[in-house]
């Protein structure tokens, strides 16, 4: 007996999946990696938090809050920042030295392409994060000189 084809049970269609919650998680992994967050620690926060190994395994209200926090906390990260930072101040033997520059420019309201142009000046590095150590130590010297020219503090 045949069947007629009008008469077939439909099949459901598989459910799409939810592009805001793809969006909310890809926002979370980004997230992620802007504060610098290990696997370890940030599966470690998830289970803390939530209760959960996986951002995928939240419901979207406490996905949706997860995301916001961390955005809070990017933001305070990002206003404790001097526009134009160099990103490899924090690692290495020079982050001392970068630090020194960072303050000496933050003291001076100057911004970091002030320290590129001293470095381009004196040594043809076109960035102060480029330079060595030994260079380092003469873009401080002058950036010390200048905060004396103007009587600014150079500690």
């Amino acid at each position: 007996m045949k069947r007629n084809p009008a008469s077939k049970p439909e099949s459901k269609p598989a459910p799409k999946p939810d592009a805001g919650r793809n969006r909310q998680l890809a926002r979370l992994h980004c997230l992620k990696r802007d504060l610098h967050f290990s696997e370890e620690d940030y599966r470690a926060m998830l289970v803390n938090s939530f209760n959960v190994d996986s951002a995928g395994k939240l419901n979207p209200r406490l996905l949706a809050g997860l995301v916001k926090s961390l955005e809070r906390s990017a933001r305070q990260r990002a206003s404790k920042t001097y526009p134009g930072r160099p990103r490899n101040m924090d690692a290495g033997e020079r982050a001392a030295q970068l630090s020194k520059v960072e303050a000496l420019l933050a003291e001076a309201a100057r911004p970091w392409a002030y320290a590129d142009g001293i470095a381009r000046a004196l040594f043809g590095v076109e960035k102060v994060s480029w330079c060595d150590a030994v260079q380092l130590r003469g873009v401080i010297t002058a950036l010390v000189k200048d905060a004396q020219r103007h009587g600014r503090r150079t500690e």
